[in-house]
């Protein structure tokens, strides 16, 4: 909406202000509402530096701008909100030094900054904000806060506290939170900075909601092991703490029996490694290998590194995933089988869900994986590896920005590639593929493809429509197990052969779509030899049908049976909206204009001063919706047909 702060002043018992997700662009005016206690911002359009108005508001109690768009650092004058008690501004970009005003801000009950740019080093004054229960300074982006770690030993109502994903320095402080009461807190978490030295005794008390991994801890208290300060170092010892040098897990500790501190020979010589670094790397041989890569912690790992490659914090959907004592079966988009009475990822299905970044290649490595869907984000999908992954039969890529296709060649068991609206130029790897039996690569710019492909032997499906294909008919070779063929919208020149599709058998269903191409003369005699056969060949430029071809009761869904040669395409000087006529209310329509079979549409008198050739691509593009739902129907007929059949 369209919104001003003008005249709120008028507003005087007004206390309670939601304007979140709205599209606010501005908060000029707003510091008028003196009456303002609870404002919230979030999700809007706010740039720039934060404006002075709201520093205004000193009766103030809460105050949300979270998932804005600022820059700048966060002015001093949030320390003229006396009476701010909850102050969220996540994701906003933020950048600078925290400023040392803040802690006048003395009734403070919650400070939320993470996701933010910060830099510079933790204001000492932060340690002294003694009615603080909630502060998260998490996951700057770049360098994030640095410099050494404070003992915040005064914050006496500490509940939760989150410093991790920064380049915090140096130990941990023997009197970190030496004044708080280690019944309340429920969170320390201290993980992936640059911290050094040991595990201090004092953190104690806290130890099991203490939160270390990432950095570079070369030792833990002796003490800290031995007491019984929780559940977890009472069973599992250190390793409840910290993994050992030369072990990890994917929280970088043991919290089960399940999840064990494992064996790992590229590790540091640090505590708390969550991952295994690139075993597909290393020069491990595969017996060795596949030691390492056994276990519901494996897959657990690899999820974890999938989450943090691609950005999962902000992700539109991630229930459940990373949560402590969640199953991995149990994340969004996560699919198990059990094997061996173990757990074990069977499909991934994450399509449009704001994935980012490098999806990482051990996700090749999940033993159990069949189905890999992450259509609809714009990720950097790479290949590699892809040869591990032994079960994945099913890819769903379509719209990832996918440029290459270098590597699914090896793919040792892929029956199904979706590869639609892409930028994909080149394709031969995909006829490496030799149980493939649905191929997808619509919307993207290939030029040229492989013309014999008969080594497919198990393809039914190729879809190959809106490129920029120029090939002869004449050269392609088709195995016999094609059902489905989509060429479509591509520049397509020469006649249709009559040795065309002569390797695929005529006793089943046929669908071939080569409407919108280049394509000229009369169609061939010798596809009459299919019974049945849906065939769309509208805006090409053929100047005739055999009269055989207008006998075929079974084609067209039997629009041939019903309207003759109109059921397969209409006639000179005639058009109809699918190039032919398919029911009583769609008949073939008088149009000067459409001087070859199978037109569209009717253009206007000037039409006829114009370069044929030149004008048909463009004409192509505008009618080829109608193809897209007329095929998408046909499509879906199909495949449940196939499915019908196998079960």
């Amino acid at each position: 909406i369209s919104f001003s702060f003008e005249g709120i002043h008028q507003a005087k018992m007004l206390s309670s202000l939601d304007m979140a997700a709205v599209g606010l662009s501005s908060l000029a005016g707003i510091g008028e509402c003196r009456t303002l206690k609870d404002l919230n911002l979030n999700s809007n359009d706010l740039r720039g530096k934060i404006e002075n108005d709201i520093f205004e508001l000193d009766n103030l109690e809460e105050l949300t701008l979270d998932f804005n768009h600022f820059s700048g650092s966060l002015p001093s004058g949030i320390g003229n909100l006396k009476n701010l008690r909850l102050f969220s501004c996540a994701d906003s970009d933020l950048s600078g030094q925290l400023p040392s005003s803040i802690s006048k801000v003395s009734n403070l009950v919650t400070l939320r900054l993470p996701s933010n740019s910060f830099e510079g080093t933790l204001p000492p004054e932060l340690g002294t904000m003694s009615n603080l229960s909630v502060l998260d300074l998490s996951k700057q982006k770049s360098a994030g806060i640095s410099g050494p770690l404070i003992s915040f030993s005064d914050l006496s109502a500490i509940r939760k506290i989150d410093l991790s994903e920064n380049s915090l320095t140096g130990t941990i402080p023997k009197t970190m939170l030496s004044n708080s009461i280690p019944s309340l807190i429920e969170v320390a978490d201290f993980s992936f900075n640059q911290l050094s030295g040991s595990v201090p005794a004092s953190l104690g008390p806290i130890i099991d909601v203490c939160y270390l991994e990432g950095n570079y801890i070369t030792g833990i208290d002796d003490t800290l092991c031995e007491r019984s300060v929780g559940d977890s170092v009472e069973q599992f010892g250190c390793d409840a703490i910290l993994c050992a040098p030369g072990s990890y897990n994917p929280l970088g500790r043991q919290t089960s029996t399940a999840n064990k501190c494992m064996i790992c020979p590229t590790t540091t010589n640090f505590f708390g490694s969550i991952v295994c670094e690139h075993i597909l790397s290393t020069s491990l041989d595969d017996d060795d290998k596949q030691n390492l890569l056994s276990g519901t912690s494996f897959e657990w790992q690899i999820l974890k590194l999938f989450y943090d490659s691609c950005d999962g914090y902000h992700w539109h959907y991630s229930d459940g995933w990373l949560e402590e004592n969640s199953s991995f079966c149990n994340w969004e988009g996560i699919k198990c089988v059990s094997s061996s009475a173990e757990e074990s990822v069977f499909s991934i299905n994450l399509g449009a869900n704001n994935l980012v970044g490098t999806p990482p290649m051990e996700l090749f490595l999940l033993p159990s994986l069949s189905s890999l869907s992450l259509y609809s984000n714009p990720i950097d999908f790479s290949f590699k590896g892809i040869e591990k992954a032994k079960r994945l039969t099913h890819l769903f890529l379509d719209a990832t920005t996918l440029k290459s296709i270098d590597g699914i060649g090896k793919a040792p068991s892929l029956k199904e590639a979706h590869l639609r609206f892409n930028s994909l130029e080149r394709i031969d790897e995909i006829y490496q593929l030799s149980q493939l039996t649905y191929a997808s690569m619509s919307n993207n710019k290939i030029v040229n493809i492989p013309t014999n492909l008969s080594d497919l032997s198990e393809l039914k499906v190729l879809l190959l429509k809106d490129n920029q294909i120029r090939v002869t008919l004449d050269e392609m070779v088709f195995p016999p197990s094609l059902r489905m063929l989509d060429l479509s919208s591509n520049h397509i020149t020469g006649t249709i052969p009559s040795s065309f599709l002569n390797t695929i058998p005529t006793n089943g269903d046929m669908i071939v779509d080569l409407s919108g191409n280049l394509l000229r003369g009369i169609i061939p005699a010798t596809l009459a030899r299919f019974e049945r056969l849906e065939l769309y060949l509208r805006n090409n430029y053929f100047d005739g049908i055999p009269a055989e071809l207008c006998m075929k009761t079974n084609w067209n869904g039997g629009s041939v049976k019903s309207f003759g040669c109109d059921g397969i395409l209409c006639p000179k000087y005639t058009y109809a909206i699918l190039g032919r006529q398919a029911t009583n209310h769609d008949s073939c329509q008088p149009c000067k204009t459409a001087v070859y079979l199978g037109s569209s549409k009717c253009f206007s008198e000037d039409y006829n001063n114009i370069d044929h050739e030149k004008a048909l691509p463009s004409f192509h593009n505008e009618v080829a919706i109608t193809g897209v739902v007329i095929f998408s129907l046909i499509l879906a007929i199909f495949i449940w047909s196939a499915f019908a059949d196998k079960t």
